[in-house]
């Protein structure tokens, strides 16, 4: 007779996926249909899905930036990583643009990413230490402003930080687009 283990017993885990009924396999499978009505919500009806993943493509899906500001607060968060360290769902570049060339990425390049980013938070700085860290909090901590979902009319102070917002990230649109003219 086997001998058992003192303390709890175990519970039969069964290894492997049953099928789509599983629990397990709608874990695994995607979104449950709660969360994609809380997604849809979130960013708009038409709007793709998958924007609702991070800040900068909720307030793309519902108009307040354009696609040169999304891929300019993309950019400034990839730089931030390399520069700083750190993880940002921006960085993952979900736009789907390519920012760094292919190839070796050795301490010249990386200490050319580290100026860039500096340059680019110099740049926000001149605007005000409220637009920096306002496009900070966006586009590196992943913070969605609380005016994008409130359910009153936005306030005068709400308006003034999404004009806050558009500058600072239209002001890095043209600092990267420079930038890229520069090294080509």
């Amino acid at each position: 007779m086997a001998r058992r283990r003192a303390g709890r017993p175990r519970k039969n885990r069964v290894r492997g996926l049953k099928g789509p009924g599983d629990e397990h396999a709608r874990r695994c499978y995607g979104p449950t249909a709660e969360q994609r009505a809380k997604r849809q919500a979130l960013v708009g009806t038409g709007a793709a899905e998958h924007l609702a993943e991070y800040p900068l493509g909720v307030l793309f899906a519902r108009g307040l930036i354009d696609s040169d500001q999304l891929d300019a607060g993309c950019r400034y968060a990839r730089l931030f990583r390399l520069a700083l360290g750190g993880e940002s769902l921006a960085a993952v570049n979900l736009t789907g643009k390519v920012f760094d060339p292919p190839g070796e990425q050795d301490e010249a390049w990386l200490a050319a990413r580290s100026r860039d980013y500096h340059t680019a938070r110099c740049l926000l700085s001149r605007q005000g230490r409220r637009v920096r860290e306002l496009v900070e909090n966006v586009t590196v901590y992943q913070r969605l402003p609380a005016w994008v979902y409130r359910c009153r009319p936005p306030s005068a102070g709400d308006i003034k930080a999404l004009d806050r917002l558009t500058s600072g990230l239209s002001d890095l649109a043209l600092h990267f687009r420079g930038a890229y003219r520069r090294a080509a």
